[in-house]
């Protein structure tokens, strides 16, 4: 009786804590953007072949964020291989987010975005009934599953624009 409960209770920490990484992460880019030589954009120019294993190997290789436990989702059942290394480099075992690989061409994301943007998420496979979007302006959010509509497939993120119409790699 009381293990569902149980597991709930775990499951909420875990996306509580899965917040916790992509705020880490956008603090990662912020100060990558931040660097005197990249006045503003983000990590990795918007081309067909940018990933998120792109970007964040760029966040680590420029000191920015080298945790390379940040860029796993506690929920995550897939893509979630932990390397024990600190200047390891990331490949798709080690990354459990998207990130946005489509913006203004030749360029990717800036400070200057929008800031309703969405810059990282969750895969739809990490957690069952929720997921976590980070923006252009730091800020991480929720989006829930509804009425059995998968989050992000539903969830309409940034200026009228619609999940499914991202990039997202």
């Amino acid at each position: 009786m009381l293990l569902p409960a149980l597991n709930a209770a775990r499951e909420s920490a875990r996306k509580a804590s899965c917040m916790s990484n992509l705020k880490q992460i956008g603090l990662g880019i912020k100060q990558y953007a931040n660097m005197m030589k990249w006045e503003g954009w983000y990590p990795c120019k918007a081309t067909a072949n940018t990933s998120a294993v792109d970007a964040f190997n760029l966040l680590i290789s420029t000191k920015k964020m080298t945790d390379t436990g940040m860029y796993i989702c506690p929920s995550a059942t897939t893509n979630n291989t932990k390397l024990t290394a600190t200047t390891a480099t990331l490949a798709a075992t080690n990354v459990s987010y998207l990130y946005n690989a489509q913006q203004a061409p030749n360029k990717g994301l800036s400070e200057s975005s929008a800031a309703e943007l969405p810059v990282v998420k969750d895969a739809s496979t990490n957690h069952t009934d929720a997921g976590n979007v980070l923006f252009v302006d730091g800020h991480a959010g929720q989006f829930d599953t509804i009425d059995g509509t998968a989050w992000d497939a539903k969830a309409s993120i940034g200026p009228n624009l619609a999940d499914s119409e991202i990039n997202w790699k």
